[in-house]
């Protein structure tokens, strides 16, 4: 017999096991209240002895309605993010709250992006536009459209459903100039341009750039 229960919740799964097998998967989704709290799970196991052998586990739960991280998105959905493409989707380069900023260049006019709950998948949480062109939390939801080539700060609250997008010139030092084949940088002098992308800037995960065709890198 097993027996799953969150009293707070006023949930109390029991169930009882035929025969004799040495594992049991037990597999239900619960929905969890708004309200940020602290809950306790506890998993009670009992066998069939004459004079039977009770376990219990108990398991703290955390119910939030805060994201650790947003990614910033530019694929159509259905593709496959579990791939080894560098930067995709993107992580968010600031965090104040719940406010995500993202310094993102678009490769072309009219660059369609979304911003998601989790780094593999569409799913769950997938924030684009709805009919009204107002934010929403819906994997049915439109893009975002960057109208015209160039350099972005985007801004997105997921909890406010608030964002902005602001255009932006790169104030920082130019390092590569790539399309002439310049290095203005005598530690990056030599070095393959995968390499120096990754070595001037770990976290923003500059190689994607490679793959967006950036010719001009710079650390802003």
């Amino acid at each position: 017999m097993y027996k799953f229960s969150v009293l707070a919740l006023g949930i109390n799964e029991m169930i009882q096991l035929t025969g004799s097998p040495q594992s049991y998967t037990f597999n239900k989704t619960y929905t969890l209240p708004v309200t940020v709290a602290d809950y306790v799970l506890t998993i009670t196991a009992k066998d069939k002895f004459a004079i039977p052998n009770t376990g219990s586990l108990n398991v703290n739960i955390v119910a939030t309605n805060e994201y650790p991280a947003i990614y910033l998105c530019d694929q159509p959905k259905g593709t496959n993010l579990t791939t080894d493409a560098v930067g995709v989707p993107m992580y968010f380069h600031e965090k104040s709250g719940q406010d995500f900023e993202f310094k993102y260049y678009a490769d072309k006019d009219n660059k369609e992006v979304y911003f998601l709950g989790q780094e593999s998948d569409f799913a769950p949480h997938c924030f684009g536009l709805n009919t009204a062109g107002e934010l929403v939390d819906d994997v049915a939801s439109t893009p975002i459209i960057l109208p015209t080539k160039g350099y972005y700060k985007i801004k997105v609250n997921p909890n406010t459903l608030k964002y902005t997008v602001e255009k932006y010139t790169p104030t920082s030092k130019v390092w590569a100039d790539v399309a002439n084949g310049l290095w203005h940088d005598d530690a990056c002098f030599k070095k393959t341009f995968r390499k120096c992308l990754r070595w001037r800037n770990q976290r923003c995960k500059l190689g994607y750039l490679e793959r967006l065709g950036y010719d001009r890198i710079t650390l802003d």
